[in-house]
């Protein structure tokens, strides 16, 4: 069995003191084996919910304490193994499984990643609401739980606690602490003290930099120059959607075609720079000669072409996509990590969870998404608590094209999530040390 770290030890009394806690611990901190070991005298059955792939790191946990666990994703009552004391199950099929799960007498739940249920009207988020709330231990881990706003807190303590400063779901909760600014809504005063005293009762939050693990991240950009055609179709498409703008519909799709032009390949396959691509290869040759790398990208397409870039001129990779089944992602993550090929391509969607690629101290972003979960998340997966250098990120950006903004819009988007979850992790930290 493995030694705790203090951290985890002063989580782990945490757990003890509060029935139904939230461990807000950043990426590699190991809130898995901390839950695991807070619920270890507890008799009846456990579940887990969480991305598919975090179970896996589950599963070695468990395997690591030497307690019996079963995947309730492939599991069916004729395998007879409902004795074991862990079960676990994946978001997508708890979705259509979670009135089985009702006849089953749990001791806890566990929301791993417990960001996947701030919407209300999600399928999934409903039936952790309606099914789950009356068990007698619920846990919550995320590392940033917040990332989009301070509403995203609402349904996750709501199956928590069953209330939320005096709220009893999450409409009361929004119209009473925050008010519509076009298509946001933002905190109303007061909400941020309300908030941070809520949370200091239920919520054991630590950051690496207050845990010591790891060195201080380090950003950069490297804009790059735009095409004539990029310019072109950015001016056409901003002239065209000028009229529309007004409507939700028509800003998402301008937004997209806009991020595609930037990355230099539209969606019907057509390449019109392929500036990004040869920016990467001249880090790959030059300042990080040796180095192995991770690339994240928001489209399939930019991929596909980059890798084939690559291929003509003779340098090894491997990808990561939604077509790589499972069995593949796992084998490609090996490789990598024995160093197997120097670039890894990674889709962002397919790669923020579950995957350590922690070989690389390098990650290098060929597009963005507006999501700053996927941002984080994906950041996370080059972490390792025993690695001194700093974790490197690199922005490709194509100059005068909206990866300027969103790069901008996730920079500000990260300081508004962490203001409050830094402040609680001193306090906690000076708890525990």
């Amino acid at each position: 069995m493995k030694t705790l770290f203090a951290y985890q030890r002063a989580a782990v009394g945490f757990c003890n003191q509060v029935k139904n806690p939230a461990l807000f611990m950043e990426m590699r901190l190991g809130k898995t084996l901390t839950a695991i070991r807070a619920l270890a005298w507890e008799r009846e059955r456990k579940l887990v919910v969480a991305p598919l792939p975090v179970l896996a790191t589950w599963a070695e946990e468990l395997d690591g304490e030497g307690r019996s666990w079963v995947d309730l994703h492939s599991w069916k009552e004729k395998d007879g193994a409902s004795s074991a004391d862990w079960m676990l199950i994946n978001y997508e099929a708890l979705r259509s499984r979670w009135k089985d799960l009702l006849h089953v007498r749990w001791g806890a739940v566990i929301l791993d990643e417990s960001t996947r249920i701030k919407n209300p009207k999600a399928i999934v988020t409903k039936a952790i609401l309606a099914g789950f709330t009356d068990v007698n231990r619920r846990f919550l881990l995320s590392g940033l739980p917040a990332l989009e706003g301070d509403l995203d807190y609402a349904c996750q303590m709501l199956f928590l606690n069953g209330s939320f400063l005096g709220c009893k779901n999450y409409w009361e909760t929004r119209a009473r602490y925050f008010r519509k600014a076009g298509y946001e809504w933002l905190p109303r005063p007061g909400l941020k003290a309300k908030l941070k005293e809520y949370l200091e009762q239920r919520a054991f939050v630590l950051t690496r930099k207050s845990a010591g693990v790891g060195r201080q991240k380090v950003h950069s950009k490297r804009v790059v120059p735009s095409t004539p055609r990029q310019r072109k179709l950015t001016a056409e498409v901003k002239k065209e959607f000028r009229l529309k703008e007004d409507r939700t519909k028509w800003v998402t799709t301008k937004f997209i075609w806009l991020a595609r032009i930037a990355g230099g390949q539209l969606a019907d396959g057509e390449q019109i720079s392929d500036e990004k691509s040869k920016e990467l290869v001249s880090l790959h040759k030059g300042e990080l000669s040796g180095q192995s790398l991770v690339v994240f990208f928001r489209f399939n397409k930019e991929l596909q072409a980059v890798r084939r870039y690559l291929g003509q001129k003779g340098i090894k990779c491997c990808a990561l996509t939604g077509a790589t089944s499972n069995e593949e992602r796992t084998e490609v993550r090996r490789r990598f990590q024995r160093g197997a090929f120097p670039i890894l391509l990674a889709q962002i969607k397919v790669a923020k969870f579950g995957l350590d690629l922690s070989r690389a101290s390098t990650a290098i972003y060929y597009s963005n998404s507006y999501s700053l979960e996927e941002r984080a998340q994906t950041e996370d997966r080059i972490i390792h608590p025993k690695k001194n250098e700093p974790p490197l990120y690199i922005d490709l950006v194509t100059a005068g094209s909206v990866d300027e903004q969103v790069v901008r819009i996730l920079q500000e988007k990260n300081f508004e999530s962490r203001f409050l979850l830094n402040r609680l992790a001193r306090e906690v930290e000076a708890a525990w040390t």
